[in-house]
């Protein structure tokens, strides 16, 4: 029962991460600059020799998407600490590589018919800003973006790895505190059996006071009369 409750809790954290992937592609479209190009004969050309538009795209992605990774696991980290574990990490690992697939596709779309539509109005010669998207590419198997869409889950991996090695507790989750109470009340009590422990004070009997009704007596046990 208790793998069950884990794994629910991996697939929560997964899919609350994936989902949050759109907020990060927003967020990416919003910073990173357009490129001006001039639109020619048969498509379109840069405006400058070496625009450094898409490298500032790209590399605010990276930041972003690593930022996001470490972000969200310290968030999970503080939140669901009796479910720390391999499963978590998992969960956690697989929602921010669904996240980071979902933020570039949706960064890369929101102005991508906008600009569509001014490159087929515009005239030769114009100038058309482009919005930003990932142009380190590298296609492995057909699959787009093999490097950079990784960097969430590397960023998640990463910082999950960090937290695990100073936690002070071998399973990662919380165990039971001792009672600070019970604790000083029993280095407190007094043991007769440890000669170092400290004997309680005994109290110390009352001397009669005179006149207290207390006469005293010879030897015989008769009263003493007064001189």
């Amino acid at each position: 029962m208790r793998k069950i409750e884990e794994l629910g809790w991996a697939g929560g954290v997964a899919a609350v991460v994936a989902v949050l992937g759109f907020g990060l592609g927003w967020l990416w479209y919003v910073i990173a600059p357009p490129l001006p190009v001039r639109k020619v004969e048969g498509g379109y050309t840069y405006t400058e020799p070496d625009p450094e538009q898409p490298i500032a795209g790209d590399g605010w992605f990276a930041i972003l998407a690593m930022a996001f990774g470490i972000l969200l696991t310290i968030v999970v980290w503080a939140i669901l600490r009796k479910a720390r574990g391999p499963l978590q990490l998992t969960g956690l690992v697989l929602g921010a590589l669904a996240a980071g697939v979902i933020a570039i596709k949706l960064g890369e779309s929101l102005e991508k018919a906008k600009y569509d539509a001014a490159m087929k109005a515009a005239a030769i010669e114009q100038v058309v800003d482009s919005p930003a998207k990932i142009t380190v590419v590298k296609r492995f198997h057909g699959w787009p973006y093999a490097g950079i869409v990784y960097l969430p889950a590397l960023g998640s991996a990463l910082s999950y790895a960090v937290l695990a090695g100073w936690s002070r507790w071998p399973g990662l989750r919380p165990e039971p505190e001792e009672d600070d109470d019970e604790e000083f009340s029993s280095s407190m009590a007094w043991d007769p059996a440890d000669p170092e422990t400290p004997e309680p004070p005994v109290p110390r009997a009352e001397e009669p006071s005179p006149g207290s009704g207390t006469s005293a007596r010879t030897e015989d046990g008769s009263p003493d009369q007064p001189r």
